[in-house]
């Protein structure tokens, strides 16, 4: 064909223009990637269904780029590659050198005579290399299976001039090698549906500017969703939300409504010119929500659907391919609700049932349920969708995928629910799960009355025992023994050894809230004793170690802790690659943690509850995790790591939290009015619940911190308490560490024989238990108790073992001088003084405690009184910085903690270290109050030149203010 000849078509001039809407919007992330790509050198594809907007994010793009371009709007006729070289030719010549630069011969002659063309065309687009032109074919989707069209793309592609951006559009993926080169090299830029889809942002955009109008945020959302972002049905509803209101925004595109512009834009430009048999495909597939060719073959009774679906998906019918590996495909969901649609119109309700029915029986076969469910609800068959609900919720349950059991329960009509029990029961456990307790008990209440004409005992088991649990969840514990017996008899009676199991599983846990510590133990030895007549193994396996779990713990409540280790390290196994294994295991180490904890073996129990920690957070159980991270928090506490202990404790859910063992981290860091606080507030919950064992815990923990405030009566009376509670309750091992402390505050009343004597009981029951640790560990007390223990020869190598296991060096230091050259204790001789941890011997705790009768800040005076019986400050030295250089009461604290306390490796020589702010912070002072504080305290002591801080702890040992030098 001569190009004059092209020159006088009158399509060519609109053919070389490209196509520009008025109600466009700049896509200015899609433009900045094209001309990144183009000066790259990359080719340009864009491939995306009709309405995507590829054309006119072109035009937008080549207005915006501001670089010479050349637009070519392919046609069926191009499949000739004469016709579309000439007509390409004819496009450059226009913008390009003179036709009269050219080879005058340009026609083609041969079988493949486009060839000479083509060498003209790559002539012309390279004959200015310092231009760069973009060349964009638009529509090639016409030409794009054409075999001849195709090889003269090839060779353009393979020499284009290196000055030539290319960007072509088109509905379907070119069949061209040299485009998959590029693509494999990273020379490719390609753009599909997903990155045409309109953001939110932008469809608010589209509306404000070409509508005038803004919708809210959820509506927004929704509307995005439903289109999932499709350009071309953006003006209809923008029209559509003018005429309603933006309250319909979200319903606008509803198919079954008015909107036949949307239903004859699928009909004629999609479906209509596809072959029957593919238009009939597309009518019954759009049942499925996803599209598998098994699928499809077995639902529509094909056999060729994975050739169709392939089609469909390259020539873009509004096909996305979901996995790659899988062949799963969806339709966008506009076009589905079309083809719905149009099925229900051609063939009637009942061919849109009937196929919905064999979808739900082939999505069943394969185990689906999430598919088949859908399909059982659409069909109406709603007897099929409570069964495959019951089948389906006990394992989401067990995974903990409670929404999912509530939204199936929810696609069912209401009568349909309340006249099912095993519904109503799965219902019911999951509320109680989400701590939903009233909806879950009414839930489990309906069921019984629903069960109740029933003749299946494994329902009224299983009832029964959820109805314990709840009442065990409210604290509700009578109610809940009754129950849970019921529940027990009627799963023996059924033979139902694992639901047995759960009973006494449950009652396990329900003794151990109201302190029946014996029973609860028997009740975890039944519920163990039960598991080897499972049959199942994975539920064998799990019922024994839930049963292992609550003997253990069992134990540790009782203070059985050896029992309690023993116990725990039975079932405990290495780690594997099963979750729920390793959840199960990791269930263990928490009370494995917490028995060595409270036994003294910290550094392995801190490894063990670690693990734990790790554990529940890789598998997503915060359950575990927040238990793991609470025991984690006391055995930082024990071990003296209290920054740690307190991010710890942070760490669990609010609501979780113990109270009682932030009482307890308060006490260990000198806080001893939030301690108070804390605890007398948790006192009063335990005692209008009739709580005796925590009663009697809160008790002590109060008595150990009006000792440390120095009010000795206010915590023999509370200490008294929590020990005659605990020795009600035959709790020997928190009944011990209560009468630790009641040794300690008769050593400080000056009833010396009383201290003794339960000061030997204590070691004799820690020393025969091989326990290293105390309820209620307090160091400083420890330390002290240790001195009058070695001092009196009380099992002595108990007490140098504890000293070597627990004492930091400090306090160790300190009782050097009762140990002879050979590392055991000495024991004093009659009237041969022995040095103390208390300074002067002659002194008692009622003149300490009248030394601090006018020390009116009760955290200052509890401070101070742990430096005299950790051995920090001797009496006579707190007298003489109080007497003789007069320091106030704040001043003495200062100089304790700063100079005293933090001894070890002192070397001040700035002004501002990391020890004073730190302290600064402790004592909740500003660090210019506590530098003037300083200040103030060198001046007093006559030390005003020396900031050297190991040097003035010399001084002060000088001065008898402390007893030795560490």
């Amino acid at each position: 064909m001569d190009p004059k000849q092209v020159v006088d078509s009158p399509i060519l001039a609109v053919k070389f223009v490209p196509e520009m809407r008025r109600n466009v919007i700049h896509r200015g992330r899609l433009c900045t990637s094209l001309a990144a790509a183009l000066q790259e050198g990359k080719v340009a594809l864009i491939v995306a269904a009709a309405g995507y907007g590829k054309s006119t994010l072109l035009s937008s793009f080549v207005e915006s780029y501001g670089k010479p371009s050349i637009w070519y709007r392919v046609d069926k006729a191009d499949a000739d590659p004469v016709m579309l070289l000439t007509r390409l030719l004819e496009a450059v010549l226009r913008r390009g050198p003179s036709a009269k630069a050219l080879p005058e011969d340009r026609r083609g002659h041969g079988p493949e005579q486009w060839r000479v063309i083509l060498n003209v065309l790559l002539t012309a687009l390279g004959y200015d290399q310092a231009r760069e032109l973009v060349v964009i074919l638009d529509d090639f989707e016409h030409i794009g299976q054409s075999p001849q069209t195709s090889a003269c793309l090839e060779a353009m592609l393979s020499y284009l001039p290196p000055n030539v951006r290319l960007c072509i559009a088109s509905r379907a993926e070119p069949r061209i090698a040299h485009i998959l080169r590029l693509r494999q090299y990273g020379d490719l830029l390609q753009l599909g549906e997903r990155d045409l889809a309109f953001s939110a942002e932008e469809i608010q955009e589209f509306f404000a500017r070409h509508h005038g109008i803004s919708i809210d945020a959820q509506q927004l959302s929704q509307l995005t969703q439903r289109t999932s972002g499709w350009p071309a049905v953006l003006p209809m509803i923008g029209q559509q939300i003018m005429a309603r209101g933006t309250s319909g925004a979200p319903m606008v595109v509803d198919l079954g409504d008015a909107n036949r512009s949307l239903y004859e834009y699928f009909a004629h430009c999609i479906v209509d010119g596809q072959p029957a048999a593919v238009q009939e495909f597309l009518e019954r597939s759009s049942v499925l929500q996803q599209l598998t060719p098994r699928a499809c073959d077995a639902v529509l009774e094909t056999k060729n659907s994975w050739g169709i679906l392939e089609l469909l998906h390259q020539n873009r019918i509004f096909v996305s391919v979901v996995s790659d590996t899988d062949e799963v495909y969806v339709y966008h969901s506009l076009f589905r609700e079309f083809l719905q649609a149009r099925l229900r119109r051609r063939s009637g309700q009942a061919e849109l049932v009937a196929l919905h029915r064999a979808a739900e029986r082939y999505f069943a076969g394969v185990g689906l349920t999430e598919s088949a469910l859908y399909h059982a609800c659409e069909a109406g068959d709603w007897a099929g969708a409570a069964e495959l609900i019951r089948e389906g919720a006990p394992a989401l349950i067990r995974s903990g995928h409670f929404e999912t059991v509530l939204r199936w329960i929810g696609m069912l009509p209401g009568t349909s629910i309340e006249s099912d029990p095993w519904l109503l029961l799965y219902k019911g456990q999951v509320l109680r799960f989400q701590e939903q307790l009233g909806p879950a008990r009414q839930a489990l209440l309906r069921a019984s009355v629903v069960a109740g004409t029933l003749p299946e005992r494994a329902l009224q088991a299983r009832l029964q025992y959820e109805l314990g649990t709840l009442s065990y969840v409210a604290h509700q514990y009578q109610e809940g023994d009754v129950q849970l017996q019921a529940a027990l008899a009627l799963a023996i009676e059924g033979n139902e050894m694992a639901l047995a199991a759960k009973a006494w599983a449950g009652l396990t846990v329900n003794y151990t809230a109201q302190d029946r510590f014996q029973e609860a133990v028997c009740a975890a030895e039944q519920a163990l004793a039960c598991t080897p007549f499972i049959a199942d193994e994975a539920t064998r396996s799990h019922s024994e170690l839930r049963a292992i779990r609550h003997l253990s713990w069992a134990y540790l409540q009782s203070g059985e802790i050896e029992k309690a280790i023993e116990t725990t390290q039975r079932m405990y196994r290495p780690l594997g690659s099963d979750t729920h294994k390793n959840l199960g295991q990791a269930s263990l180490l928490c009370v494995l943690a917490a028995a060595q904890a409270a036994k003294g073996e910290l550094d392995i129990a801190l490894e063990h509850v670690s693990t734990a920690v790790d554990l529940a957070e890789k598998n997503s159980s915060p359950t575990i995790g927040n238990a793991a991270i609470q025991v984690k928090s006391l055995t930082l506490a024990f071990l003296g790591r209290l920054d740690q202990a307190e991010d710890a404790y942070r760490a669990a859910d609010e609501p979780l939290r113990q109270v009682a063992d932030l009482a307890y981290l308060r006490l260990l860091q000198g806080r001893l009015d939030d301690a108070a606080v804390i605890a007398r507030r948790q006192l009063f919950q335990a005692e209008s619940s009739s709580a005796r064992s925590e009663t009697a815990r809160l008790s002590a923990l109060l008595g150990a911190v009006e000792m440390q405030r120095g009010d000795l009566p206010a915590a023999d009376r509370l200490l008294t308490r929590a020990a005659e509670q605990f020795a009600q309750l035959k709790l020997r091992y928190h009944a011990m560490g209560v009468d630790l402390h009641l040794a300690q505050l008769h050593f400080l009343s000056g009833d010396t024989d009383a201290g003794s004597q339960l000061l030997e009981k204590v070691l004799t029951y820690a020393e025969e238990e091989g326990l290293f640790n105390f309820f209620l560990w307090h160091p400083g007390i420890v330390a002290m108790l240790c001195t009058e223990a070695l001092r009196r020869g009380l099992r002595p190598r108990y007490v140098q073992q504890l000293c070597q296991r627990r004492l930091d060096s400090t306090q160790q230091s300190a009782l050097l001088p009762l140990f002879g050259s050979k590392g055991l204790p000495v024991r004093a001789q009659a009237g041969q003084p022995m040095p103390t941890a208390m300074g002067n011997p002659g002194r008692t705790g009622t003149d300490l405690s009248a030394m601090l009768g006018d020390c009116k800040d009760s955290e200052v005076k509890g401070r101070i009184l742990d430096a005299l019986m950790r051995a920090r400050i001797t009496p006579k030295g707190l007298d003489r910085l109080r007497g003789h250089y007069g320091l106030t009461w704040r001043e003495t604290d200062i100089f304790i903690q700063y100079y005293l306390v933090h001894q070890d490796g002192l070397n001040e020589v700035a002004e501002a270290t990391p020890r004073r702010e730190q302290l600064a912070r402790n004592l909740f002072l500003t660090d210019n109050t506590l530098r003037l504080h300083i200040s103030s305290i060198r001046k007093k002591i006559g030390i005003l030149g020396v900031r050297d801080g190991l040097a003035i702890f010399r001084w002060a040992v000088g001065e008898g203010i402390v007893s030795h030098a560490g």
